[in-house]
């Protein structure tokens, strides 16, 4: 799958209305998870928005030159921008549905294995390990590094500890 400007653009400014949404939740006085998520989510905001203007300030004319052409594959995935952008979007709905209902391990295994088995042209089995790795193992070491206790989900429990069993947050 060719992942053109526009699509990359709506994902990127999904990606930062989500962060700066959670930096601000993190921001109240009465949250309790500790000051490093705010700087995780600034951090991130900020690195995300460096690359949100590195890429759009490059694609901008310079007076008194005329625009150079693109390549037939820069063309071509600027061609199908609407549907791009779409599916970046319900991407990005769809990995955080699956860990909001299934949790943060489950979720991402889920997530990754049906993205890597959708658009990766190779070994059924190589698909299903790299999820394995960077949708369970990663995140489970992460959560472990850092001492935090990993969202579990909200569907009922199903596996103690790892799937299901959260309680859902206030809105």
């Amino acid at each position: 799958m060719r992942v053109g400007p526009k699509a990359a653009l709506t994902f990127n400014v999904t990606l930062m209305v989500l962060l700066l949404g959670m930096l601000g939740s993190s921001m109240m006085p009465d949250f309790g998870g500790g000051h490093f998520i705010s700087l995780v989510a600034a951090f991130t905001a900020g690195s995300l928005l460096w690359v949100l203007l590195k890429d759009n300030l490059r694609t901008l004319r310079r007076p008194g030159r005329a625009p150079a052409q693109a390549h037939s594959d820069e063309a071509d995935a600027r061609a199908a921008g609407l549907k791009e952008r779409w599916l970046a979007i319900i991407y990005t709905v769809l990995m955080f549905a699956l860990v909001y209902l299934l949790g943060t391990v489950a979720g991402c295994v889920l997530f990754v294995g049906a993205f890597l088995l959708r658009y990766k042209r190779g070994s059924l089995w190589v698909a299903i390990f790299l999820a394995l790795v960077v949708g369970g193992v990663v995140s489970y070491l992460l959560g472990g590094i850092l001492g935090v206790h990993l969202w579990e989900g909200v569907v009922p429990e199903m596996v103690p500890g790892w799937i299901g069993g959260g309680v859902p947050p206030p809105l």
